[in-house]
């Protein structure tokens, strides 16, 4: 069944708009599209279906997000990814596991919005293929 209903558009309000989709255009190696005026800027193709807005807001982000972004590293590792998103001004909030195997890393974009980085299908995959031959090898000993 075909859908009847996309996403269109992201906003998200923010104190210093600029800056935060500086930040995006960074960690999403998406950029900031050049006709954006006004109290809107966005990133990527306007007429593409997946667009982030960043629109001016008074007042700083004061309680946790109810909607959040989980981005996977397309390329390397998702240890290499958090350092980079740090590097752009991210913060590492917590480093979720689900007994030896990374679920997930939650962190937050320079004005508090919290977003998660996921490892991949192949990394999970290589990580599942590992812990099964450790269990298969425990088990013959």
């Amino acid at each position: 069944m075909a859908a009847t209903v996309r996403v269109h558009c992201l906003e998200i309000d923010s104190v210093e708009p600029e800056a935060l989709a500086w930040f995006w255009s960074a960690a999403l190696e998406c950029p900031i599209d050049a006709g954006a005026s006004g109290p809107w800027i966005a990133l990527g193709d306007p007429n593409q279906p997946q667009v982030i807005m960043f629109r001016h807001a008074r007042a700083p982000k004061t309680a946790p997000n109810r909607l959040r972004l989980y981005l996977t590293p397309a390329r390397g590792r998702v240890a290499e990814e958090v350092d980079r998103l740090t590097e752009l001004g991210a913060r590492v909030i917590a480093w979720r596991n689900q007994g030896a195997v990374l679920e997930s890393v939650m962190m937050a974009d320079p004005e508090g919005n919290e977003f998660y980085v996921t490892p991949s299908d192949a990394t999970v995959d290589l990580l599942h293929a590992r812990m099964r031959q450790q269990h298969s090898s425990a088990a013959e000993q």
